[in-house]
């Protein structure tokens, strides 16, 4: 029954409504630790997090009192995003390179959180980004790693499900 609501963009969009009703965040506890570490340092209340899914996202906890920008290249999720989230959250569909993320520069005076989570080319992606220094930084890591610095070689084209 749930796959068959999921097929359906109405009954989805109504799940997906009940859901964040009851308060949706990340995978674990990120939103809450991104939303403290946003208060202690006094960050701007704006947010810019890539890679998203509208019911499952690291700033999902901000939501209520920040104002942010989700973007993906997925346009299912981009537009669930845009009729279940609240108007202060903005959605833009775009498969991100390293040409063009001069947008995200306009996006606000000043980032409060920036949460890269893309699968791939992450670490390029805040390289490139530190220069409008946002108060906090969430990028996705894998820890099995451990303390070994590895990274993505670049690939403007790099697709996870490849």
């Amino acid at each position: 029954m749930r796959q068959l609501v999921k097929k359906i963009a109405p009954l989805r969009r109504m799940y997906y409504r009940s859901l964040i009703a009851k308060g949706i965040g990340g995978q674990s506890d990120e939103g809450q630790i991104l939303l403290r570490l946003a208060k202690e340092t006094g960050a701007p209340k704006t947010f810019i997090e890539f890679g998203f899914h509208p019911i499952q996202f690291n700033c999902a906890a901000l939501m209520g009192s920040f104002k942010g920008l989700l973007i993906d290249a997925n346009s299912r999720q981009i537009a669930d995003a845009r009729a279940v989230l609240p108007s202060n959250i903005r959605t833009e569909e775009r498969f991100l390179d390293l040409e063009n993320l001069d947008f995200i520069r306009q996006a606000f005076p000043k980032v409060g959180v920036l949460s890269i989570d893309i699968d791939g080319n992450d670490y390029w992606f805040l390289e490139k980004l530190l220069d409008i220094e946002p108060s906090v930084i969430s990028i996705e890591y894998n820890p099995s790693f451990l303390d070994r610095s590895i990274s993505v070689v670049y690939d403007p084209i790099f697709d996870r499900h490849k």
